[in-house]
């Protein structure tokens, strides 16, 4: 079977929904009413959503814990790659369980361009199987590292997003 046969039988879509910095509660719940769902961001992403579960509820939200940020021109910010370090990974999970979230999310790996390694590496880390594993790559994955993506990708059998 070729590539593009065994991953396009694995390709699943979500539910499309908006992102916003967690700062504001009242925005958050104003982007949930108006797109149905929210993803949260950012280091006040889980005050803000369980100041919002004490008052709404949690329906529509889920958190991405994932440090999206970049530095100068694109380029990830020096000296982290996640919100959270490795060993706080379990914490966050537990957090959003106790949120009742419906999508729980591991703090994403960022994975710099061609670094095979690395993307075997994130893609390797344990995780339960409802978790879903967000990996944050470089442009140039889905242009001159394509194939090395797509067999790696097309090999993990958990939930995945990929930023």
């Amino acid at each position: 079977m070729d590539q593009t046969s065994r991953t396009a039988t694995r390709v699943r879509t979500g539910v499309v929904g908006a992102y916003v910095n967690g700062q504001d509660p009242a925005m958050v719940r104003t982007v949930r009413r108006l797109a149905g769902r929210v993803t949260v961001t950012g280091k006040e992403a889980f005050s803000t959503v369980s100041h919002l579960a004490r008052q709404d509820g949690v329906e529509g939200i889920d958190i991405d814990p994932t440090d999206h940020s970049t530095g100068t021109r694109g380029r990830p910010s020096a000296g982290q790659d996640t919100l959270f370090d490795v060993d706080q990974v379990e914490d966050v999970i537990r957090r959003q369980r106790r949120l009742g979230l419906a999508v729980v999310r591991a703090p994403g790996s960022r994975v710099r361009a061609g670094d095979v390694l690395a993307l075997k590496a994130a893609l390797a880390r344990p995780l339960a199987e409802d978790v879903v594993r967000a990996l944050v790559l470089d442009g140039a994955w889905l242009t001159t590292h394509r194939r090395p993506l797509l067999d790696h990708v097309a090999d993990h059998t958990g939930p995945l997003a990929l930023t």
